[in-house]
């Protein structure tokens, strides 16, 4: 019985990570890619950044305007900029390379 409580959770663990076909971000050749939301960033002088479908948390240092939208799904390329660091203390600095309306 005792092995069995041991069991489940790591069989319950593998049949969900088996279950998704592909994720959600993907990461190729230095370039991020996938969907997310437009999420207004509470700093100061306000910013914008993208909370992606697995929860990960993006500041694009070249947000354009018309992107500039709370809830706004946007499917995306971005360029990790970690010699930004984390500009308001909220997600990893980005370059939008190719963003669009989903």
């Amino acid at each position: 019985m005792r092995n069995l409580r041991c069991v489940v959770p790591i069989l319950l663990l593998v049949m969900t990570m088996c279950s998704r076909t592909t994720p959600d971000i993907s990461y190729e050749d230095g370039i991020i890619s996938g969907d997310g939301t437009i999420t207004c960033v509470n700093t100061k002088g306000g910013s914008y950044g993208i909370v992606t479908d697995d929860g990960e948390q993006f500041v694009p240092v070249n947000m354009p305007l018309v992107f500039r939208e709370e809830g706004l799904r946007v499917r995306f390329k971005v360029q990790t900029r970690y010699e930004l660091g984390s500009l308001y203390g909220w997600g990893t600095a980005v370059e939008i390379v190719y963003i669009q309306k989903i």
